[in-house]
């Protein structure tokens, strides 16, 4: 019999195993889809309150002459904004996607003509078409985008200042006064163009669907732990041991099972997010530019799930000791991780201790994907991080088996 043959029979048993504890399997859907639902609701209004600190933008400067100078010189003297050099090997949206950046400006060759020309004609004709691009990555909230627009309003508006304060009086007695009234700064500026079909709009269930099917997978704990002791404990590992079957396809063929059910969960809550959560409220879920994505993370959030039951079966001696570390282990990781508390309303000192959680790692994948259009190269220094869980936790496992305390 093949090693392939032996893997898929254990699977196929592990699996009736599964199945003899409906309710505990079910709870498994369920509790998601509970949390999806109460919780999307409940942070509708967070979503639009969201507060910070200094804002990381990448600037870049294609426009030497003065005026644009000088309005850059002006963004610079803002100390609220942290102004990021722009790289040639990465999008703005991937700088959005690894952390770097909350928004990206472009001042364009021929903005500083386009400007003079605005002044000579005294703001009586439209500013030109090279105006200041702008983008912000998709989850910063509606206060960073104002702040960032008024931002740019205040360097324009002080730039003018300043270059009528190096005009000649007869330059400024000529061409340099602007018609009188308020001074419309969204005319100098470009953000860019999302097609209609493809904007994305962050809503609570960016936030509850990946993070509460997160949570559920590594609840996957719960069972995969009581069925590795219960098995041990009645020896039946001791039994397939002493077979012609090989170590690898006895772990595949009780791990695969679990993957399986972990995909199935995440499937499950995704169509609750686009077809059931929606025809109760005014919000749904996009996917963004690459949803095959979400299979990838999908897949390294379930193995690293996995590992942490192998290595919480492999640390309890019963059944209850399994229950109450992995749940307890698995809030904490949900807790610190992001998943009940979103990121970007925790203090600066838990947004540091969440890089210890898996959970983050995953839902911050989920988030490159579903909003800020991360290409794979972007996605996969998250995805490596996952993995390096995944594989620490079966390491720490294999290594307790191997020496009981």
């Amino acid at each position: 019999m093949s090693a392939a043959v032996q893997t898929a029979a254990l699977a196929a048993k592990e699996i009736r195993v599964l199945l003899r504890d409906r309710q505990a399997l079910l709870l498994l859907f369920v509790m998601p889809a509970v949390f999806i639902f109460f919780l999307s609701f409940a942070l509708r209004d967070v979503f639009n309150e969201k507060i910070g600190g200094t804002m990381p933008i990448v600037l870049t400067v294609e426009d030497t002459d003065p005026p644009a100078a000088r309005v850059v010189a002006r963004l610079r003297a803002r100390t609220e904004l942290s102004l990021v050099t722009p790289s040639a090997d990465a999008s703005d949206r991937d700088r959005f996607a690894r952390g770097d950046a909350k928004a990206a400006i472009r001042i364009p060759e021929g903005f500083s003509k386009d400007l003079d020309a605005w002044v000579a004609a005294k703001g009586r004709e439209p500013f030109g078409p090279h105006r200041i691009v702008w983008d912000a990555d998709p989850t910063l909230d509606a206060a960073y985008r104002w702040f960032l627009r008024a931002s740019l309003g205040a360097a324009i508006q002080g730039a003018l200042l300043d270059g009528l304060a190096h005009r000649s009086s007869a330059d400024s007695g000529t061409g340099g006064e602007v018609a009188p009234g308020p001074l419309d700064t969204d005319a100098f500026l470009a953000p860019v163009p999302q097609p209609a079909q493809a904007r994305i709009v962050p809503t609570p269930l960016q936030q509850t669907v990946p993070g509460w099917s997160l949570f559920a997978m590594f609840f996957i704990v719960v069972p995969l732990a009581g069925s590795f002791i219960r098995e041990r404990s009645e020896g039946t590992l001791r039994r397939l041991h002493t077979y012609p079957v090989p170590r690898a396809a006895i772990v595949l063929g009780k791990l695969l099972p679990y993957v399986g059910v972990n995909v199935l969960q995440f499937a499950a809550m995704l169509a609750i997010g686009l077809f059931v959560v929606p025809l109760l409220g005014d919000f749904r879920l996009q996917l963004g530019a690459h949803p095959l994505h979400l299979g990838a993370v999908t897949l390294a959030a379930a193995c690293a799930a996995t590992g942490f039951g192998a290595l919480v079966a492999a640390v309890s001696r019963t059944i209850e000791q399994a229950s109450a570390l992995g749940a307890t282990a698995v809030v904490i990781m949900a807790v610190v991780g992001g998943i009940m508390v979103p990121v970007f309303i925790m203090p600066r000192p838990m947004r540091t201790a969440a890089l210890a959680s898996p959970l983050y790692w995953g839902h911050q994948a989920y988030l490159d994907v579903m909003l800020r259009d991360a290409s794979f190269g972007a996605l996969a220094p998250k995805l490596a991080v996952l993995a390096g869980f995944a594989a620490l936790f079966f390491a720490l496992a294999s290594w307790r088996v191997k020496r009981p305390l």
